[in-house]
Parts: structure tokens; C-alpha cells; sequence
């Protein structure tokens, strides 16, 4: 990297602003080089509360030990904070008018919102609070105030994931290198929501229900709190928190290292051999967020502990509530790998195995003997195959095909309950068989690229576990084992440079993906004393949900003097069904797809000019403008099918389903300074 710096101002729809500075050393003495980076980013956000307070930083060294080594360091992280809209809802909350214009809503769904909301800005994750109200916010032993003093998140995220990374390239011989990558990977913060101390009677938490949906009165629960009666008029100590906002904390680190050497055992023909070690630690737990007017906060049998003495049971601020685990991870595994390759061909083979050991303990359960709960399950090994080839038919045209079979350990959930504690006996590894195919094309001169790939994926013992909010307000866990699914399809893209003016790119894809067994699972709400229910998920044909699996865009760019580039980009998707709630799908005469989300088509627009040389102030200026959604489209990006808080009458049409609308209209603009 050569010896200078840039500054980037950008500034945006709703608030936006983003300052990006870089500054770099250039080679030193033939020996060093150092780069610096930094982003700070702040914004309204572009639905109501969902604002953003981040920062970015990247530090980076270099150093050439020898000509046949050199160390590269770095450091990256992204400290943030934001306001969440965790909850998808009724098309009819956002826009009747959007509603009535789909053919499979049912209009008696309106009468619920007769009155006009905020439309796709509407967020129930955000309400107003009085500015009278001062209490402080608590993230372990820090103490602050709530990010506006009008009002309140519910769902708020915070994060700080840093990585360190140390890399030793060394040439051992002419035919003989090595790479060895060491790194740590920390992580510190998480995400807050409610919680009631009186659940499941409902006396705890006071929630507005004038609206779409349920929204927090802050007001009133600080009234409660304060008082000396719950929201339902049984006595309870003045100062005592009924409802309040908690944290749900995850701090974690890891430390690895990579290890590979590739030897070039004759011109065409390289292995390489590797070792991959690493080990983590991740502690859950949750803890007093914010008392919302009360002193102290007195947790339910189901969020205590069974170390607590008699005062301790009295929590306040930053203090640990609800569950406390520490889990463990560490892996190892090994690969090798051939490769042969002439101008002609490449054809490689590899193979890898793995080891994974997980650990767990419960520091809010007594195992019986006064230690906490603790669970050791064996190790767990895993393996893939992979190889395939490319053959060039000649100076244009080449051809691919690969292929593998990965037998991947199942994920933490799959193999220990994160809430009782209970280990899995006989824990599947998910397996995935794949295939893909393809041709390249591209000109002499360059002028057209084009390829075609067609992919097939058996991915079976897939394990899942989602987080759900039962129609109680408490968080619950479900957990599918053993999910199988096909994932199939064609893509394409092609670019023609028509001339030194215009630029013309085109891609698309369709997919076929869906299930193709039925599962058992398991529900269990996220309560430490639940009883675990068994339930059969009745999944077999329907699509995979979540994605479309019909897309396709088209990009024109033109330039039409030096310096200066416009584009339009189109995007179209469809064929994309809802995601689906397996807590839905427990009737087996219930074989229906899920809700079919409306394709829909966007236009962005893009524009930059690079001053020329006699009106700049430094080495390279370009300003830059960027118009999404250009036409200001209403369209539904994410849908839940047959959704258990906001469907009509559960029969997997348009008025079932909860969803996030896509972003309105929005502009981004700024100038980039080289110097």
C-alpha cells in the first residue's frame, strides 16, 4: 500500500452520517508498513427508534523479516449500539391500502387497525417515556443514561466482536512454504428485552394495547414499580420492580491458529498438508438492565438461583438474573490436499477430518451435591471429501464440475440443553452431499464474460433452534433435529462492455429448495425447571422459506466523460415463500405451503465523478451519489407465515403473515479524498 490517506463524508436519508478516515505508512526502510483505519457512524435509522451510535477501527503492520518471510498484524472491531425492530407485522398494521391490494387478504383482518399507524416506519419495539423519568441503565457495572430521554427501546443491541490476527508467511525452500495464521477473536455485549417478575400471571409488566400490537407503557410501569401495589392491585414493597428491561448477555473469546504447508512436488503438482486448533469460551447469562423506577427487582423460582442467599434474591442494577451458563468449544482438525495444473487443466482432491469437544455449566443449579450443573459430552468427530476439476477448451471457454461430502458436527444445541442441561445421547452429525457444474466464457478482447453454474445440495440431520415469544411474552426455545432439505438451481451472469461509454451486466438465478422429510423436535420454554414437550413437525415437501428463489438483475452503466460514471441497477425477486413456525406445523393434515410473498422490482441509481487534476486539493477527489429504491417501491423483503401473535385465521395466506416491509426511498451522498 502506497504512502497517503483518504477522508470519506457521507451523509444520508434519516440522519446518516458517516466520517471514514485512513491513513497508511507506505514501505519503510524496506522493512515496515503500517495502515491505520477508522469509521464513526450515527444515524436516525430508517423506521422509528431504530437508530445506530458505531464505530469501526482497523490497525495493521507489516514486517519483512527476510526475503523469505515477513509478519503481517492486524486488528479489527466494529464497537456499536442500535435500537432493534425485532418484531415482524400484519401487512394490515403497516399500510391497508397495501393490504387491499393483495388478493388473499382477508378485509375483516383491517378491523383490527381502524385507526391510521405509522406505517412501514411503524416499529412496537419503541414507545415514549417521560422525560421525569431518570433511571440509569446497567451493563455489568457500568452505569448510563437510556439513549434518548423521550423515549424507551425494548429491543436494543450492543457489540463488540475485536480481532486479532498475527500471519508468518515463509518461503522454506523454492518448493516449500509455510503460513501459520494465530489469532483471538474476543466478544462482549448482547441484547435487552423485558421481563416480568409475576409472569405467568401477568401482574409484572404493563403493556399498551391501544396500537397494532402491544407496545411498553413505560409510564405505567414506573407508576407500578414506584408503588406499592402490582398492575393488577396485589400489594408488593414500595420500590420493588415488577417489570423492568433486562440484558441478555453473551461474552466470548476464542484463540486458534492455522497452520499450512504446501509443498511443490513437481511443476503441475502441489499438496498441501494443514492443521486448524482452536478453543473458546462463551458465558450466557442475563441481568438487570434498567428498574424502571424501582430499587430492586426480586426474580420468580424459574429466574433464581439455587446459590442465592435470602438477600441476594434481591437484584438491582447489572446484577446477574434468569440463567448463568459458561460453554466451551475446542476443535481440531487436519486436511490435505493435491492440486494438479497445467494451462489446460486443474485438478484438485481433498480430504479433512475434525474434532470437536463441548462443555457446559449451569452456575445457577445445584447438581445435587452443591456444585453447579456441570455436562462433559465425548468428543464428536467429523470429515469431508471434496475434488473436481476445470479443463480449458480452449482460449474462451472452460468447463468445471466439483464435488463432496461434508459429515459436519452438530452445533452446541444439537448436543447439550442450554437450559436444563441435559445432553443429547446419541447427537447426528448434519451431512451435506454436493454437486456443481458450470462453463466460463469469456472474449478475446475481453469485451463479454458470461457463466452458467448448476448446483445440487443434500443437506440432511440439519439441526435448528429458534428463539420464540410465546403468547405469554416469555422467551421459549424450539429445537428441530434432524431436518433434511434439497437445495438445487442454475446461475448466470454475463457482462458486455458494449464500449469505452457503456457497460451492460446482467444475472440471475433460480433455485428449487425444499424439505424433504418430517422431524420430530422439542419446546421448552426458556425456563430453567420446563418441562421439554415433544412435538412431530409435519415439513415434508414444503419450500424452504426465508429466501427467494427467483432472482434476477440487470445493471447499465455508462461514461460518458473521464471521471464521470452513472449507473442503474434492477433487481427483481420471486418465488419466495414465508418462513414458517414449526410450532405451526405439529397437524398432519396441515400440508399447505406457506404464504407466497409477492415478487416485487427495484431500481437503484449510482453516480460518481472524479475531479479532474486542475480542481483538486489533494491527489484524488470523487464525489458520489447513491438513490435506492429509486421509485419509492412498496414491497415485503421478510414474512412469517401463520404468525401466532398477528394472523387472522391461520390459513397460510397474506392476512396470516407478519412481515418486514423493505426500505422506503433513501439517498447517500458524500465526497472521498485521496491525499
Amino acid at each position: 500500500l502506497s504512502r497517503g490517506g483518504m477522508i470519506k463524508q457521507e451523509v444520508g436519508s434519516d440522519g446518516f452520517i458517516k466520517t471514514t478516515g485512513m491513513l497508511a505508512s507506505g514501505l519503510l526502510g524496506n522493512k515496515f508498513a503500517f495502515m491505520a483505519q477508522g469509521v464513526r457512524k450515527t444515524g436516525d435509522g430508517l423506521a422509528q427508534g431504530i437508530w445506530t451510535d458505531a464505530w469501526a477501527y482497523y490497525l495493521g503492520a507489516s514486517y519483512k523479516i527476510s526475503n523469505s518471510n515477513r509478519l503481517d498484524l492486524f486488528a479489527v472491531g466494529a464497537p456499536q449500539r442500535h435500537g432493534q425492530r425485532l418484531y415482524r407485522q400484519n401487512i394490515g398494521a403497516h399500510s391497508a391500502e397495501f393490504a387491499r391490494g393483495l388478493s388473499d387478504y382477508d378485509l375483516a383482518a383491517l378491523d383490527r387497525y381502524p385507526e391510521a399507524n405509522d406505517g412501514f416506519r411503524y416499529n412496537e419495539n419503541v414507545a415514549p417515556v417521560s422525560s421525569s423519568y431518570r433511571g440509569q441503565q446497567a451493563t455489568g457495572s457500568k452505569r448510563f443514561d437510556r439513549f434518548d430521554p423521550s423515549f424507551l427501546n425494548e429491543r436494543e443491541n450492543f457489540f463488540h466482536k475485536p480481532q486479532v490476527n498475527l500471519n508468518w508467511y515463509s518461503a522454506l525452500s523454492r518448493t516449500l512454504t509455510l503460513s501459520t495464521v494465530a489469532y483471538f477473536s474476543g466478544g462482549r455485549g448482547g441484547g435487552t428485552g423485558t421481563l416480568d417478575a409475576r409472569s405467568p400471571t401477568g401482574n409484572g409488566f404493563a403493556w399498551n394495547y391501544n396500537s397494532p400490537s402491544r407496545i411498553p407503557d413505560w409510564d405505567k410501569n414506573v407508576e407500578v414499580n414506584q408503588g406499592t401495589l402490582d398492575r393488577k392491585g396485589e400489594p408488593k414493597e414500595a420500590g420493588q420492580s415488577i417489570g423492568i428491561l433486562r440484558n441478555s448477555r453473551n461474552n466470548q473469546w476464542t484463540i486458534g491458529a492455522v497452520s499450512k504447508l504446501a509443498v511443490e512436488v513437481s511443476e503441475p503438482v502441489t499438496v498441501e498438508f494443514g492443521v486448524d486448533w482452536r478453543t473458546a469460551e462463551i458465558d450466557h447469562y442475563r441481568e438487570v438492565r434498567d428498574l424502571l423506577g424501582g430499587t430492586f427487582f426480586i426474580p420468580d423460582s424459574r429466574h433464581s438461583s439455587d446459590f442465592w442467599t435470602a438477600a441476594e434474591q434481591r437484584r438491582g442494577l447489572g446484577d446477574k438474573i434468569a440463567y448463568d451458563f459458561t460453554n466451551t468449544v475446542d476443535w481440531l482438525g487436519g486436511f490435505a490436499q493435491a492440486e494438479y495444473s497445467t494451462s489446460k487443466a486443474t485438478v484438485f482432491g481433498m480430504t479433512g477430518v475434525s474434532m470437536i469437544d463441548y462443555s457446559y455449566t449451569n452456575h445457577f443449579r445445584d447438581d445435587g451435591a452443591g456444585n453447579p450443573l456441570t455436562s462433559n459430552p465425548d468428543a464428536i468427530y467429523g470429515f469431508q471429501v471434496k475434488g473436481g476439476g476445470l479443463v480449458n477448451l480452449n482460449d474462451e471457454v472452460g468447463v468445471y464440475a466439483n464435488g463432496g461430502f461434508i459429515s459436519k458436527v452438530p452445533i452446541f444445541d444439537g448436543v447439550v440443553d442450554d437450559v436444563g442441561g441435559e445432553t443429547n445421547p446419541s447427537p447426528q452429525n448434519e451431512k451435506f452431499l454436493a454437486f456443481e457444474g458450470g462453463l466460463d466464457y469469456r472474449s478475446l478482447d475481453r469485451s463479454v464474460n458470461a457463466s452458467v453454474n448448476l448446483y445440487y445440495t443434500q443437506w440432511n440431520n440439519r439441526t435448528v433452534t429458534r428463539g420464540i415469544i410465546t403468547s405469554e411474552g416469555e422467551d421459549a426455545l424450539i429445537s428441530l433435529l434432524g431436518l433434511d432439505a434439497v437445495h438445487m438451481g442454475i446461475e448466470a451472469q454475463a457482462g458486455f462492455q458494449i464500449s469505452d461509454l457503456v457497460r451492460i451486466d446482467l444475472s440471475g438465478a433460480v433455485s428449487n429448495w425444499e424439505y424433504t422429510d418430517d422431524v420430530s423436535g422439542t419446546f421448552r420454554p426458556d425456563a430453567r425447571d420446563a418441562a421439554t414437550e415433544t412435538y412431530n413437525f409435519y415439513v415434508k415437501d414444503l419450500k424452504v422459506g426465508d429466501a427467494p428463489q427467483l432472482q434476477g438483475a440487470a445493471a447499465v452503466g455508462v461514461f460518458p466523460v473521464e471521471g464521470l460514471f452513472a449507473q442503474v441497477v434492477g433487481k427483481a425477486f420471486g418465488r419466495h415463500w414465508a418462513a414458517f413456525d414449526p410450532i405451526d406445523r405439529t397437524d398432519a393434515t396441515d400440508r399447505a405451503q406457506s404464504w407466497r410473498v409477492p415478487g416485487y422490482t427495484v431500481l437503484d441509481a449510482h453516480v460518481s465523478y472524479t475531479l479532474p487534476q486542475s480542481l483538486r486539493l489533494a491527489q484524488r477527489a470523487t464525489v458520489f451519489l447513491h438513490v435506492y429504491n429509486l421509485f419509492d417501491d412498496e414491497h415485503i423483503i421478510d414474512a412469517l407465515d401463520n404468525s401466532p401473535f398477528n394472523g387472522f385465521d391461520g390459513d397460510h395466506d397474506a392476512d396470516d403473515a407478519e412481515v418486514f416491509f423493505g426500505l422506503q426511498r433513501r439517498f447517500n451522498m458524500g465526497v472521498q479524498v485521496h491525499f
